[in-house]
């Protein structure tokens, strides 16, 4: 995923730019001829978004790029395509995010390791329902357990 926050106000061109950076990394590295580019955006829709975004788009389509389309955020652990491109600011909160939501599920099962989160089964998947406990959010300390399947078992 292009760019993670060094630039924050982008130009159409900008975004341009980072898809073919992106597209040559993913060329070298994983031996792929064309590697898909998206746009990441807040649908799939080429209406959709903010003038820079669509100007982005636009630019994508009629270079010699391998453009999917715009992509939205799920579609980032999806692998829907080979690079994401968007702008530092966007990016960074995907990032964060991501990175907060790992943390968040780690360290609850980590707590209640010996419950259903870490057996290997299916029954992993209720520690998705989380509350929130003082390792995880700083602004709702509870002493409630973290995850209420674990809390259950």
């Amino acid at each position: 995923m292009l760019d993670l926050g060094a630039n924050v106000d982008c130009s159409a061109a900008h975004l341009l730019q980072f898809a073919i950076m992106g597209a040559m990394l993913v060329s070298a590295v994983e031996h792929k001829d064309a590697p898909t580019v998206g746009l990441l955006n807040i649908g799939e829709e080429d209406i959709k978004g903010n003038e820079v975004v669509k100007q982005a788009a636009e630019l994508l389509r009629n270079s010699n790029l391998n453009f999917y389309g715009n992509v939205e955020g799920d579609d980032i652990y999806k692998g829907t395509t080979d690079v994401v491109v968007c702008d530092g600011f966007v990016g960074n909160v995907a990032l964060k995010t991501s990175e907060g939501l790992a943390q968040m599920i780690g360290t609850s099962c980590a707590k209640n390791s010996s419950a259903t989160c870490l057996r290997g089964s299916p029954d992993w998947l209720p520690c998705l329902s989380l509350r929130p406990s003082k390792t995880v959010s700083t602004t709702a300390a509870t002493t409630a357990p973290a995850c209420l399947a674990c809390a259950a078992s």
